[in-house]
């Protein structure tokens, strides 16, 4: 890296060639860098995602024939180069694919942010007039109303491909995004990026981050350039396996560092805070915190390796395998990296801005602490007279859409101006605030400061205000009341007010302007920092609040959503007056809404409950202490031993059933086949479902299958029945069945878990949905709790009929007489995206009752 000198002497920051070797890996366009990676990759996981409790695991082949699927679909709906594709939806490989075959056709794509406003997206849709609107399932509703076609991003998305000669492939200059600053309500600016652009920003991304293999859990949407660039690209060029995490709860993120076995997590400073402060709150919880200071002043001395022997108990903590986060979006404090330092986790910064993408960052080797460190390849950076970042690159844009006045400003004297002011130091760049009014927050969404004082100023009780970032994250205003308005009607204004804006916008404390008027410049502009003096010294003690002011907004109860969430899930409403004073028992919570409350509980708070413990609640308020009492701490519920899944067992299971169980069965139930045609082509792990009237049904269910089913096939067997009575019990069932505990009465919460836990693992589960064996041998209606799997967990179920299993071992006979049985199996059950969950049951209530005969049914 060089350091010149402008002709006004300012100094200038430039940094190395791109070397050949990166060239080569990413060609010119996304196109090729997808491609290559897919050629370098092809049987390597690329993407994960838990959808519900299920984890799904994407291959670079399996991308790439997505992305190839997704191509042709959007061809046949009319997609062609130089259209914009508007994209809503949080993170998912469908949406990965979609990107890609946007840009294999040469069109552009529009990503709209999940939380973005909707008159806001209607805005954007009216001034780049898609072609086309990709939504998250969620979102699909919204998306109606943005002008074009809405396709529903999932498993079905791209089925309607044709055939026919594609476009030629898109150009290096191809527009490639269109990319609207998250933050803006009332004016947004889309930035304009080509292929070129991008690629560029990847590769110098690559040169100075290296190209190491992680198993990387990214926090950041793919509608933000940093959630792109890092994860996905980065990842692509370097073979990496990506998970994406669209929940931030404690419970979720830990677990998910232990089951993937994160090495890498891309995230922004707010993520990183949450993860040392649940650190920080469990040694005081366990009294350790005077150890954890003792050991980060003994482990910065040290080398990173043998830090991480000295915090080796929160190594594991944190999944036992991170050794490296990346962090951008927002400033970085110095005292939060050296907190992961201290334990041995190296902690690499970039900095960039929409408009250049990738300016500078970091590399393992040299990461100085309270610096976004060098330029990278290919980028220069200088400072403007008033000390603004300047910089260019192959990866600046060409200006914002259809916006010249603003493109000239930003593009001033061939320079892209970032609005940060900055500084210098031995040839790294320190960035020291914003010189525009733009909030960068902590988690890396921008709040303007207009758009929130024009929703304020539009409530007739407040007659000006000024909006401020008064901590990290905390967004206040400072407010001028129209007369003699009093506190009460200036905070149900405020609250009014924030209806209107995106969560990440809203104020969440505020003061009254002691005098009529606010400090304002001879052209009559707001003096920002002398209101921002007066709020640090009344924060300070230095200055008397004025009578009612420094009034917090509070914060909707998040348990009590959850419950009304759940409520609204299960039975279609919540009462109108729910509250902590509300009694469980007037909610009537059924099994069903128990568990589904205790899902719901874990993904927003972070706290894993069950039945038996929501349901000993009297009250809402009691649920919310409860939850309270629990945040932080881990689940005491044990997860059962694997080894009747291991390949010994399954070797002996084998042996059992040639010599024992298989022979058996034929000579006592002389047993009929019907409809395995339907499990020959059958893709994935299934939930075998079908109906419970004895004791040989599960065994009939595995003698039918095919073998190549059978050995990967686990049986849910009632805990309290096989496992709790007796070990001896438990142990001869898991080990011929290759059957584990499924609580009945209690844990079945974890229960359901653990039936997705075996089959993200590859393993088949045979469940009987009824709950008990019918003692009359007629079908009973089935539980909730397979609609749960088959909606939240996303489960694909075979249903299957045992005919005639009754007859020779009934509910309560203990020696089995010999006769026949029939077992058929019907088609995979289908159930539609947003069904609910009574309705999934039904679903599989209906097909497993079709398979019935006509004397059953009648």
């Amino acid at each position: 890296m060089n350091t010149d000198q402008r002709a006004d002497q300012s100094p200038t920051l430039v940094g190395p060639d791109v070397p050949e070797w990166a060239r080569r890996r990413t060609g010119e366009t996304l196109t090729e860098l997808f491609e290559r990676a897919v050629e370098r990759h092809a049987g390597s996981v690329a993407i994960t995602i838990a959808r519900g409790r299920r984890v799904e695991r994407w291959t670079y082949r399996q991308l790439v024939d997505a992305a190839l699927d997704a191509t042709r679909s959007l061809w046949a709906a009319g997609v062609r180069p130089g259209d914009r594709v508007v994209t809503w939806s949080p993170n998912d490989p469908w949406l990965v694919a979609a990107y890609f075959g946007a840009w294999r056709l040469g069109a552009a794509i529009v990503p709209l942010d999940v939380r973005m406003a909707p008159d806001v997206a209607v805005r954007i849709a009216a001034r780049t007039n898609p072609t086309l609107v990709l939504a998250d399932v969620g979102l699909a509703d919204l998306a109606g109303g943005l002008g074009a076609p809405v396709v529903v991003l999932g498993r079905h998305a791209f089925e309607a491909g044709a055939g026919g000669e594609l476009p030629p492939l898109p150009a290096a200059d191809t527009l490639a995004e269109v990319l609207f600053t998250s933050g803006t309500t009332s004016d947004p600016k889309g930035v304009v990026l080509t292929h070129a652009a991008l690629v560029h920003s990847a590769r110098a991304i690559a040169v100075t981050a290296g190209l190491e293999r992680e198993r990387a859990l990214s926090f950041i949407p793919l509608s933000h350039m940093y959630g792109q660039l890092v994860p996905l690209f980065l990842g692509l060029l370097s073979g990496s396996q990506v998970t994406f995490l669209a929940s931030l709860t404690p419970q979720a993120l830990f677990e998910t560092l232990k089951r993937e076995r994160i090495t890498a997590i891309t995230a922004v400073p707010h993520v990183m805070q949450l993860l040392l402060d649940a650190i920080e709150r469990e040694a005081a919880r366990t009294g350790r915190s005077a150890s954890l200071r003792r050991a980060r002043s003994i482990a910065r001395r040290l080398p990173l390796r043998l830090r991480r022997l000295v915090f080796r108990s929160v190594v594991k903590r944190l999944g036992g395998s991170l050794r490296v986060i990346t962090s951008g979006g927002a400033r970085l404090p110095a005292e939060l990296q050296a907190g992961f330092e201290d334990m041995g986790v190296r902690v690499i910064q970039g900095y960039g801005a929409t408009e250049c993408a990738a300016i500078c960052g970091h590399s393992r080797s040299r990461r100085r602490m309270g610096t976004v460190g060098p330029p990278l390849a290919s980028m220069t950076v200088t400072l403007a007279a008033d000390g603004e970042l300047l910089a260019r690159g192959p990866n600046a844009t060409s200006g914002y859409w259809e916006r010249d006045t603003e493109t000239a400003q930003v593009l001033a004297g061939g320079w892209v101006h970032t609005g940060d002011a900055a500084a210098f130091d031995r040839g790294e760049v320190v960035i020291l605030g914003r010189t525009r009014d733009r909030i960068a927050l902590p988690n890396g969404l921008k709040v303007y400061p207009d758009d929130v004082e024009t929703a304020l100023r539009a409530q007739p009780t407040i007659r000006d205000a000024v909006v401020l970032e008064h901590q990290p994250g905390q967004i206040v205003a400072v407010l001028v009341a129209d007369g003699a308005a009093s506190d009460e009607a200036l905070d149900g204004a405020l609250r009014d007010a924030d209806q209107s804006l995106a969560p990440h916008q809203r104020v969440r404390r505020w003061w009254r302007w002691p005098e009529a008027d606010l400090p304002r410049t001879h052209t009559l502009k707001v003096r920002r920092a002398e209101v921002a003096r007066w709020v640090a010294s009344i924060a300070s003690g230095a200055v008397a609040a004025a009578p009612g002011a420094d009034k917090p907004i509070a914060a909707d109860d998040d348990i009590v959503g959850a419950i009304a969430r759940t409520l609204t899930r299960t039975r279609g409403a919540a009462p109108p007056d729910l509250g902590s004073a509300t009694a469980l028992a007037d909610l009537d919570l059924d099994s069903l809404a128990l568990v589904a409350l205790a899902l719901e509980l874990e993904d927003s708070a972070g706290v894993a409950l069950e039945v038996d413990e929501l349901s000993a609640a009297a009250t809402v308020g009691a649920l919310v202490e409860l939850v309270h009492e629990r945040r932080g701490a881990p689940s005491d519920e044990p997860e059962p031993s694997l080894w009747a899944l291991s390949a010994p067992a399954r070797v002996v299971r084998e042996v059992l059933g040639v010599l024992l169980v298989r022979p058996a069965l034929r000579l006592i139930a002389h047993p009929a086949l019907e409809g395995r045609d339907h499990l020959a082509q059958l893709p994935g792990p299934v939930l075998i479902c079908g109906n419970h009237s004895s004791h040989l049904d599960a065994p009939l269910i595995e003698f039918a299958l095919p073998a190549r089913m059978r050995r990967r096939t686990a049986v849910a067997a009632a805990a309290d029945y096989f496992f709790d009575r007796t070990p001896l019990l438990g142990t001869l069932t898991a080990l011929a069945f290759g059957a584990f505990p499924f609580g009945r009465v209690g844990r079945v919460r974890a229960s359901l878990e653990r039936i997705c836990a075996r089959l993200d693992a590859g393993w088949n589960v045979i469940l009987f949905p009824e709950g008990t064996r019918s003692v009359s041998g007629e079908q009973a209606p089935f539980l909730d709790g397979i609609g749960l799997l088959a909606t939240e967990f996303g489960a694909r179920v075979v249903p299957v009929h045992i005919d005639g299993a009754h007859a020779l071992l009934p509910k309560g006979s203990a020696r089995p007489r010999r006769g026949r049985v029939t077992i058929r199996f019907g088609p995979p059950v289908e159930i539609p995206a947003g069904a609910s969950i009574s309705a999934a049951t039904q679903a599989v209530e209906a097909a497993v009752r079709a398979l019935q005969p006509d004397r059953l049914r009648q």
